[in-house]
């Protein structure tokens, strides 16, 4: 009898996966899986990029000083190759969504974080690259944000404590009155945990939409950022 509940268990996960997965592709207007070419600008002095600032470089305002409604960023850095920003935002009910993509380099020491913690030179000569995020139905992608409590949840280490992990994720959002700020690692450090944390498996989701979203642009961007 055990062994016939166990079963059922397994497929209704197996079934909950497959509903997740096809809603995930349905968040595309058009093309849900095909890759996607679009134009994109340099953010430097001669950009027209409102949303940035120099400080040491070109950085994002601080999300405080946005005055859309809300607004949603999610920071990734990628082991070896980029630092992405995938950015939602929504004001006077438009929705609009960017990416910012910049090339990094490996550190000696074989973490990888902006060369500007040892080189503020030569991080700055890779500069960001601002594309647009095309044929996306970005109420849906709100829509699944907020279902995973993307404005309150609270940092990985709050939540396992006493235990080191990286963090290559963050995340900071705004609404009309609540700014909040939370990072968290790679969901592989984290497995075993998953079934006693929801916040655990809202970071994972989170991050399955974010990789959904930004795997449409990275051939572009590859090849752009590994010609420099």
């Amino acid at each position: 009898m055990f062994g016939k509940n166990d079963e059922s268990i397994k497929k209704g996960n197996a079934m909950t996966f497959i509903k997740r997965i096809l809603f995930l592709l349905g968040i595309f207007i058009s093309g849900a899986s095909s890759a996607q070419t679009t134009s994109y600008q340099l953010v430097n002095r001669f950009c027209d990029c409102p949303e940035f600032e120099f400080r040491n470089g070109f950085k994002l305002k601080d999300i405080k000083q946005s005055s859309n409604d809300f607004e949603i960023r999610l920071h990734a850095i990628r082991t070896g190759a980029y630092y992405t920003i995938f950015v939602l935002s929504k004001k006077k009910n438009i929705y609009d969504a960017k990416l910012y993509v910049k090339k990094i380099e490996m550190i000696s020491s074989g973490v990888n974080w902006p060369d500007s913690v040892k080189n503020i030179e030569k991080w700055e000569k890779y500069p960001f690259r601002k594309f647009e995020v095309v044929h996306m139905n970005l109420d849906s992608v709100f829509r699944e944000f907020k279902e995973h409590h993307i404005f309150s949840l609270p940092s990985q280490n709050t939540i396992i404590k006493n235990r080191g992990f990286a963090t290559p994720y963050k995340i900071e959002t705004k609404t009309e009155d609540q700014v909040n700020e939370f990072r968290f690692g790679s969901p592989s450090e984290f497995t075993n945990e998953l079934s006693k944390f929801q916040e655990l498996r809202d970071y994972k989701a989170i991050l399955d939409l974010f990789i959904i979203i930004t795997l449409r642009y990275n051939s572009q961007y590859y090849a752009i950022l590994h010609g420099e």
